[in-house]
């Protein structure tokens, strides 16, 4: 994992046409399996495969002033200041 629990980042994929972007914080990680099927041979390999992770952060959106909670992956995040 990238980013940690009540972190800030910036929402790369949020930005506005005026060249802003969304601020927000995390408030949830969740892991995903990068790939599925149904034979394991152990626990810890079928653990071992919990490796996507994916951010919920909240925010207050910087156009519409509304609050807004919404799941992103590593990619649409940075840790850029403002």
């Amino acid at each position: 994992m990238t980013y940690r629990m009540k972190q800030n980042l910036k929402i790369l994929s949020s930005q506005k046409k005026d060249g802003r972007f969304n601020f927000g914080k995390v408030v949830g990680i969740e892991l995903t399996e990068d790939a599925y099927y149904l034979g394991y041979k152990d626990k810890k390999e079928f653990l071992d495969r919990f490796t996507i992770a994916k951010y919920k952060l909240a925010y207050i959106d910087c156009f519409t002033k509304r609050a807004c909670t919404e799941w992103f992956n590593e990619r649409e995040l940075s840790t850029e200041k403002k």
